[in-house]
């Protein structure tokens, strides 16, 4: 988990103001049209040094800096979308892992996520299976990037990368031009996960129990602080927080929240809710009074113009303001 106080907020401010830059950069890029290479349309995502959650000591291809995101960078080349992850230790593929029978890759330890928001208002707040996050509603994504050795995931709005390798300390998955509209995405968020055959979505669950690991092993690896399996990302991984992806200029989208009337521990109440624009099972995120997301919550009641919500995990929060609730984007959109 990353510190706090007055020098985490001075590196957090500095990270914005580069990651802003870099998007920047690949904007101008795109409208520049350069031939001769490929053409970034983001640059150098950035993420701090050794803010990775997962304590692991060296074995069967882990070593320090193994999950530790430095940057991500997406570009065009021809028919193709790049996207490069990269790590702060070169990258070593692990031993085969069997599949099948007659099916054994060797992988990469890392899966990388990268969530874009392609389209404004509507699209998915939760992450993909076995990520256990969400994103804020009025920043939800539309598409995923994903850079795995294990492939069979099938999803909506989910793409493998067609081709991927390892070279130094990148992994650069090759993706089809189709995957981005020519302007590039509005919002980006990359998260580092762990490979696994067996878990969930193929990442593993790295758990918090207490012990010193020795091997790759679900029981005793610990990840630092509570929340979901996230290793690193390019968002701060907090407990029950959405993951928030970041926009070019700081022009995060600014939705109309409903009022909060009441918050008790995990039961927020809000009013007044047009008729009609809820369903008991939607997810509504939580904001603060300035307008940053608090948690993810999911619709339990409706009484008139009154909506009761539950914060998913049950976690008390502080500080509700508003809700926004979360819209699927429709076929046609």
């Amino acid at each position: 988990m990353r510190g706090v106080g007055a020098a985490h907020t001075a590196r957090v401010n500095i990270v914005h103001a580069l990651l802003l830059g870099g998007l920047a950069l690949g904007a101008a890029s795109v409208a520049a049209g350069c031939a001769s290479g490929p053409t970034v349309i983001v640059a150098d995502l950035p993420d701090p040094d050794d803010d990775v959650r997962l304590e692991h000591p060296p074995a069967n291809g882990i070593v320090d800096g193994t999950f530790d995101l430095e940057r991500v960078t997406l570009a065009r080349r021809g028919d193709d979308v790049i996207v490069t992850a990269t790590f702060r230790a070169p990258l070593r593929r692990r031993a085969e892992t069997r599949l099948a029978e007659d099916h054994a890759v060797a992988s990469f330890p890392m899966t990388v996520d990268v969530y874009l928001d392609l389209l404004p208002g509507a699209g998915h707040v939760e992450a993909l299976p076995g990520r256990r996050f969400q994103v804020p509603a009025s920043e939800a994504w539309d598409r995923v990037l994903v850079l795995s050795s294990l492939d069979d995931l099938v999803e909506t709005d989910l793409v493998h990368a067609e081709h991927l390798s390892g070279r130094g300390r990148d992994l650069v998955g090759i993706f089809p031009a189709s995957v981005l509209p020519p302007s590039g995405p509005l919002g980006v968020l990359a998260v580092v996960l762990a490979t696994s055959p067996t878990g969930t979505g193929r990442v593993r669950e790295v758990t918090t129990g207490l012990g010193d690991c020795t091997v790759w092993d679900d029981e005793r690896c610990t990840l630092r602080g509570k929340g979901p399996p996230v290793l690193d990302a390019t968002s701060d991984v907090l407990p029950a927080r959405p993951l928030a992806l970041t926009y070019a200029d700081g022009a995060r989208p600014k939705p109309e929240a409903s009022p909060v009337v009441f918050s008790r521990g995990p039961l927020v109440g809000v009013a007044p809710v047009p008729e009609g624009q809820t369903s008991v099972g939607q997810l509504a995120t939580i904001l603060d009074a300035a307008g940053d997301p608090l948690a993810t919550a999911i619709v339990v009641s409706i009484v008139g113009d009154t909506v009761s919500l539950e914060v998913v995990g049950k976690e008390p929060i502080e500080g509700a303001a508003g809700a926004v609730f979360s819209r699927e984007r429709a076929p046609e959109d």
